[in-house]
């Protein structure tokens, strides 16, 4: 794992209220492990008061790679704090240090048994949401008694995790409600800023079909950036091929995220099944009717937003590759 030698990373307790933005190190972050550790030291007894979440945030990725020498983004725990925050979040598992410790995107539920009666006791959440350039990696452990939750989330994108954070501090109430609320706000946020990305990406488009001339009147561009359409139809110089190519390299990964996306969202309604199918089991109340029709609306309406931006890929991808075809044919 890619971790900084000193620690810079924010606390958010839910029982506490007001503005929590403070910058703790190292001597500050080992302070509040005693305060994880209360949350799984006490009695769970199922109430309908709020639950306790903890969450844990910092910058970078525990997997940035240390071949780039451009944008080095080390996750800013040091190592030795990160496994004490893993261990005392009762997160410490295989499949934890597997996903810390992997590029590849990944999502995965994983149910925890009580040591003294083997009933299910707690659900692990772990996922890496693409995409590269701004990654998110979360670690979340939910105990089925009362909802209490604690949460590690790490974002490579300065602005993704400060926009994340203000969100759960906007919806603080909800997320009391229902701490798994973090999925539907991880989902919801990756899904603003994909369709930016892929706005650009549709732009880069459109550009190429406009200098190729391959496309029908009303499709061309009226303007263009300043200088770009000589650039492109440069005949000496292959900048549309080259255009074309990286554009299609980018299209690519948009497919990737897109399928990714649309897979979370079938997944986080797979957790929040097993949630109440283990909670029923271990002899707890079922969630609230209105809680869980909340989470699972909110789920079905990002799902539904991303099966439709899929298909716009699709289409983007098909027009850029007839352009490639027109492109590399001979004259």
């Amino acid at each position: 794992m890619q971790c900084t030698t000193e620690s810079r990373a924010q606390f958010w307790d839910s029982r506490k209220p007001g503005p929590q933005d403070d910058w703790l190190d190292d001597a500050q972050l080992v302070i509040k492990l005693p305060v994880i550790s209360t949350i799984w030291s006490s009695d769970p007894k199922p109430s309908d008061k709020d639950a306790s979440i903890l969450l844990v945030t910092s910058t970078g990725d525990p997997m940035d790679n240390s071949d780039s020498k451009l944008h080095p983004q080390p996750l800013n725990i040091s190592l030795t704090l990160l496994e004490r925050l893993v261990e005392t979040s009762q997160l410490s598992s295989p499949y934890t240090r597997t996903v810390l410790a992997t590029r590849g995107f990944h999502m995965s539920h994983h149910l925890q048994y009580g040591a003294a009666d083997g009933k299910p006791s707690g659900v692990t959440v772990l996922f890496r949401f693409p995409r590269n350039s701004s990654s998110i990696t979360c670690v979340l452990r939910l105990r089925l008694a009362d909802y209490a939750c604690v949460c590690l989330l790490f974002c490579r994108d300065d602005q993704v995790l400060h926009d994340l954070r203000r969100r759960f501090t906007e919806e603080a109430s909800l997320l009391r409600r229902n701490p798994l609320h973090i999925l539907t706000f991880v989902f919801a946020h990756r899904k603003e800023t994909f369709d930016k990305w892929l706005k650009e990406i549709a732009y880069d488009v459109s550009e190429a079909e406009t200098a190729s001339g391959m496309v029908p009147l009303t499709w061309k561009r009226s303007q263009l950036r300043p200088g770009r359409l000589s650039h492109l139809q440069d005949l000496d110089k292959p900048n549309l091929l080259s255009h074309l190519f990286s554009t299609h390299t980018r299209l690519c990964h948009s497919e990737l995220v897109a399928q990714y996306g649309i897979k979370f969202g079938k997944f986080c309604l797979e957790v929040v099944d097993m949630v109440e199918r283990y909670r029923t089991a271990a002899g707890f109340p079922e969630t609230r009717l209105v809680d869980r029709s909340d989470w699972e609306e909110a789920i079905r309406f990002t799902l539904g937003r991303w099966e439709l931006v899929q298909d716009k890929v699709s289409e983007l991808l098909q027009r850029l590759r007839g352009q490639c075809d027109v492109a590399h044919s001979p004259a």
